[in-house]
């Protein structure tokens, strides 16, 4: 996936901000922004999202050669939060992950917990054993003790 932040110079041009004004608005440096503008860096898909929302624009327009909805965006952020959150342990066995990535990150899915919105606070990052667990058998015991758990975070 690559994702143009030249893209954002000319919303930001259009709209008579500078780049200090732009990152008081959003809430990111101005180091940053000019580094996105200018190709030097790749902006995060959490980063896109907040300025594609802030300029109303679509979010495909900073997609190269691919399309990519909000909700794939934000999935994707969450995943990564998760996952920072667990630190490679199965937040239901407390186990390390039982494999790694070809990234080198530790192997662990995310798992929704039911009924509430897709964030950091509602999904958990269990190994793939403990994630068939939770889809077969749907034990309430531990579905409370994820929540309790992520709660805690």
């Amino acid at each position: 996936m690559k994702i143009d932040g030249t893209r954002i110079k000319p919303l930001r041009e259009g709209m008579g901000l500078t780049i200090q004004q732009l990152a008081d608005k959003v809430d990111l440096s101005p180091s940053a922004i000019g580094m996105y503008e200018r190709g030097q860096r790749t902006p995060k898909l959490k980063i896109i999202l907040i300025l594609a929302e802030f300029f109303s624009v679509d979010v495909n327009y900073f997609a190269m050669g691919f399309t990519v909805s909000h909700e794939q965006i934000e999935n994707s952020y969450i995943a990564t939060e998760v996952f920072k959150r667990a630190s490679g342990i199965c937040e239901l066995c407390n186990t390390m992950a039982p494999f790694i990535r070809s990234n080198g990150q530790p192997y662990l899915e995310t798992y929704i917990l039911k009924d509430h919105s897709i964030s950091a606070e509602h999904v958990a990052a269990v190994c793939p054993n403990c994630l068939k667990k939770l889809e077969v058998l749907q034990l309430p015991g531990d579905i409370i003790y994820l929540k309790n758990k992520i709660c805690k975070n």
